[in-house]
């Protein structure tokens, strides 16, 4: 008696979960599926939260690992200064200049550092005797 009830209880918290999951909504996404375009070879990267050296450190590095997969990347802050970028006309025709299939703008939702300190065990406990 007692497994039958469990496996109705089992039963019922399966269907509980499919069902809170067939809700589920995509607000943000990575892939724009209606996108059918070819690959882009040239981006320009841009973060757009931080101080100004977080921004710059952030492209930079972004963009050395876009590179390092095979796409050409440049920092934004390269293109135009911080103040310019709000200029969109501005924007428009340096991104057009440089020849980019896009832009990549970031923003830095979340990040989570986690420090674990293990003190090292003491190696010797007190001795007693002549060699304590």
């Amino acid at each position: 008696m007692a497994r039958r009830i469990t496996r109705i209880l089992f039963g019922m918290a399966m269907l509980a979960a499919l069902a809170d999951c067939a809700n589920t909504a995509i607000r943000t996404a990575w892939i724009d599926p209606g996108f059918s375009g070819p690959p882009f070879r040239k981006l320009v990267v841009v973060g757009i939260q931080g101080t100004v050296a977080d921004r710059r450190v952030f492209e930079d590095v972004f963009s050395y690992h876009l590179r390092a997969a095979g796409v050409d990347a440049v920092p934004g802050y390269q293109l135009l200064p911080d103040d310019a970028k709000a200029d969109e006309p501005r924007w428009n025709a340096a991104v057009e200049g440089l020849g980019a299939d896009g832009v990549l703008m970031v923003r830095l939702v979340r990040l989570d550092t986690r420090t674990q300190i293990s003190p090292a065990p003491f190696p010797y406990l007190h001795r007693w005797g002549p060699y304590g």
